[in-house]
């Protein structure tokens, strides 16, 4: 039997895949489940319908990250930070207090979203990057600053 995956399984296929699977296995598992629907006339329709809605918004998000990435790359994060004498920090910059240093200029980032090739635990400067989309990878410059306790 021809079945549209629902969703993403493993050793099967990703969503949206048309695959042949055992009747037995289609009816009693996958169907019920909600996992894939028959490859029929309808179902065949209903899957193209929405592959194109889903690559619209896939697009819109995609336009929209780069606008928020154009933001991002003309900025640079300065944070002042206690440091011992040899410029080692007490403490580090964080993706929180990117996120938080983001979010006062204006652009609002998940934490979660930045990378840091290396902890922030010296003085000087940096580059983080931020995945706003799957397609879209934005460097953020920051610099640390001494403050001497």
């Amino acid at each position: 039997m021809q079945v549209i995956l629902r969703e993403d399984i493993p050793q099967l296929g990703d969503a949206g895949a048309i695959v042949r699977v055992r009747d037995g296995y289609a009816r009693n598992f996958l169907i019920p489940k909600g996992f894939a629907v028959r490859a029929d006339g309808s179902n065949m329709r209903m899957l193209d319908h929405e592959q194109r809605v889903v690559s619209a918004r896939q697009v819109r998000l995609k336009s929209g990250a780069e606008q928020v990435g154009v933001q991002i790359r003309a900025l640079t994060l300065v944070f002042q930070r206690e440091a011992g004498d040899e410029g080692k920090l007490f403490g580090s910059v964080t993706n929180s207090d990117i996120a938080a240093a983001l979010a006062e200029k204006g652009v609002t980032v998940d934490r979660r979203r930045i990378r840091l090739p290396e902890a922030i635990k010296h003085v000087g400067e940096f580059l983080a990057e931020i995945k706003l989309h799957a397609e879209v990878l934005v460097p953020v410059k920051i610099r640390v600053d001494a403050v001497i306790p």
